[in-house]
C-alpha cells in the first residue's frame, strides 16, 4: 500500500504561532497569516511560506540484484517506544530570551512525549546555573524533569558546557563521551539545535559522525535556528547548515524569532512522538512498491496489509496509531529500486 501526500512540515507550525497571542515585546512571524480564520490547530498538513518535511530513523539497507526487478532492498527495524532527546543550547549573549523560553516550556515538551505513551530521556547541553539578568545564559531545568536545584534525574542528565555561537555541534562531539552511557541501546535518537548563528562544522561533516558505530546513528536534527534575514532580522546569521542537517534527516526546522516557545514544545513534542511509528526507507522505492513484515520470536514473517501507508515525500513508512504493534516488535521493509 501507498500513497504520496504533504508531510507535516516544519514551517508549517508556524500558522499555528501566527495565530497565538504573543507577549510583550516578542516578534511576530513576518508575511504568514494573522487572521485565526487562515489558520488551523488541527493535525492536518499546514501550508505556509515555506516547507521542511519530516521523518523517522532509518533501518540496515541491505539491497541486492533482481535481474529485471532491478535492486530488491531490505531493512529491519526494531519497533521502539524509548526516545533520547539531546538539546545543544547556544549559550552566547544574544540568546538570553531563547534561553529562558527553553527553561520555561522543557517540563511541556517532556510531559507532551510521556503522555503520548513513549518512555522518554533528555540531555541538555549548555551551561548550567540560575539565568537571568544581563548576559547570564545559563539554564536551570526546573522540577520535575529534572531534580531539586537543577540536579540530574532518572530521565534528564545536563551536561555543563559552554556553547558559543557556531560550535554547537563540535560540543555535542565533545562532550558525546560525557553523557553517552545515559543513552539507551535501540531508542530513537533526536538532537534539537537552538542557535541564532550557523554552526562552523560543514552540517556532512557532523552527520558522517553519527554514522555507526556511533550512539547516535540515525539522530534525526531539529534546528531552531535563522531561516532567513529577511524572516528573522535582529539573527546573526541564517543557520544554512542546521538547515542542511535537518533536511538531510527530515527533521523540523522551526525559526528563533517566533517566540512562542509554549507553542513550540508542544509541536515539537507531537513531532518526536509521531516519530517513532515513521519508517524512513535509505532509498525510495521504484513506483512506491513497498511491502511491510512483522517477524515473530521464532523468525516467522507475517505480511502486515493494513494500517499504514508509503509517504513519498518523507520517504517514509508510515503506521496508523492503532495499528502500531507492541514494543520491541522486529519489521521488515521490502521494496525495489532501479
Amino acid at each position: 500500500m501507498a500513497r504520496g501526500t504533504p508531510g507535516f512540515v516544519g514551517w508549517a507550525l508556524l500558522c499555528a504561532w501566527a495565530c497565538d497571542p504573543l507577549a510583550s515585546g516578542q516578534q511576530p512571524c513576518q508575511g504568514l497569516p494573522t487572521d485565526p480564520a487562515e489558520c488551523t490547530t488541527t493535525d492536518a498538513p499546514l501550508h505556509c511560506s515555506g516547507e521542511r518535511g519530516r521523518g523517522g530513523s532509518g533501518g540496515d539497507n541491505v539491497c541486492t540484484e533482481q535481474l529485471e526487478l532491478g535492486y530488491g532492498c531490505e531493512e529491519r527495524f526494531t519497533w521502539q517506544d524509548s526516545v533520547d532527546v539531546i538539546w545543544v543550547i547556544d549559550n552566547s549573549y544574544s540568546m538570553l530570551d531563547e534561553n529562558s523560553g527553553v527553561q520555561q516550556n522543557i517540563n511541556t515538551f517532556a510531559e507532551r512525549v510521556v503522555s503520548s505513551g513513549l518512555d522518554i530521556r533528555v540531555v541538555m547541553v549548555t551551561q548550567k546555573g540560575q539565568g537571568g539578568g544581563y548576559y547570564n545564559t545559563a539554564i536551570c531545568v526546573p522540577e520535575p524533569l529534572a531534580g531539586p536545584g537543577c540536579a540530574d534525574s532518572a530521565r534528564f542528565k545536563h551536561v555543563d558546557a559552554e556553547v558559543q555561537s557556531t560550535d554547537g555541534p563540535d560540543v555535542l562531539l565533545r562532550e558525546l563521551p560525557q553523557f553517552a552511557s545515559f543513552l539507551r541501546p535501540g531508542a530513537r535518537k533526536s538532537i534539537v539545535f537552538v542557535t541564532d548563528d550557523n554552526a562552523y562544522m560543514p552540517a556532512t561533516e557532523f552527520l558522517n559522525q553519527l554514522s555507526p558505530p556511533s550512539v547516535l546513528r540515525g539522530a534525526v536534527i531539529h534546528g531552531v535556528v535563522g531561516l532567513s534575514a529577511q524572516e528573522c532580522p535582529g539573527i546573526a546569521t541564517v543557520g544554512t547548515e542546521y538547515i542542511t542537517m535537518a533536511d538531510e534527516t527530515a527533521g523540523l526546522l522551526i525559526p528563533i524569532c517566533c517566540e512562542s516557545y509554549a507553542t513550540l514544545a508542544e509541536h515539537l513534542a507531537r513531532e518526536v512522538s509521531d516519530g517513532t511509528g515513521r519508517f524512513r526507507l535509505s532509498r525510495p522505492p521504484h513506483g512506491e512498491r513497498v511491502g511491510v513484515f512483522f517477524v515473530d520470536n521464532v523468525g516467522r514473517e507475517t505480511e502486515v496489509a493494513t494500517g499504514w501507508s508509503y509517504d513519498a515525500e518523507l520517504q517514509s513508512v508510515v503506521f496508523e496509531q492503532d495499528s502500531r504493534p507492541a514494543p520491541g516488535t522486529v519489521m521488515i521493509i521490502r521494496y525495489f529500486v532501479t
